[in-house]
């Protein structure tokens, strides 16, 4: 039990940080900032490194971006 709450468990840590890479994602194709894409790249770095599930939503945001970035 000890060790257990000692633990750091990573599927919190992986919603947080989808969570804010999708807030951040939203915001940038809304802005077209550079801040915020290196942001939503920066977070998104992250996501993956916590959980490689994440790089099959590569193709999704890169879609986004190229879409949203013609006009």
């Amino acid at each position: 039990l000890l060790f257990y709450q000692q633990q750091l468990l990573i599927e919190p840590l992986f919603i947080v940080l989808s969570l804010i890479t999708l807030n951040l994602l939203h915001s940038s194709l809304k802005n077209k900032k550079l801040l915020t894409t290196l942001l939503t790249g920066f977070f998104f770095a992250l996501t993956t490194l916590s959980r490689p599930n994440m790089l099959a939503f590569l193709p999704v945001i890169l879609w986004l971006f190229r879409r949203y970035n013609k006009k």
